[in-house]
């Protein structure tokens, strides 16, 4: 927030992260029920969306979101993935790999 308070270019967006319940008709119990507030701002724009993987559950959302955000006509879209929890160890299976063939490295597939 400290730089958008400086930056006269820079304006934030907001999105309302929360979870589906009951009185939702229009998605699944337990689903994100993710809203962008003034997705009109970003048409045009240099749109920049701040990720973080640092906890599993919540990559779907922002995922989601990542996806979303080139339908609503920016002018260019950068993400930033500050921090990206791997596990150094993993690797694929094969020949040179030291996991077992079939196993998938998901840190590698995330990143």
């Amino acid at each position: 927030h400290r730089i958008a308070k400086e930056a006269r270019s820079v304006q934030l967006g907001e999105i309302d992260w929360e979870q589906t319940d009951s009185s939702d008709t229009h998605a699944a119990i337990g689903f994100p029920a993710i809203r962008l507030k003034e997705p009109w701002r970003g048409k045009g724009a240099s749109t920049v969306f701040l990720a973080s993987f640092d906890r599993p559950e919540y990559i779907y959302e922002q995922v989601a979101v990542m996806t979303m955000i080139p339908r609503l006509g920016p002018a260019s879209m950068k993400i930033i993935l500050p921090f990206f929890p791997s596990l150094t160890l993993q690797t694929e299976g094969g020949e040179r790999g030291s996991g077992k063939m079939g196993d998938v490295p998901t840190t590698r597939t995330l990143a």
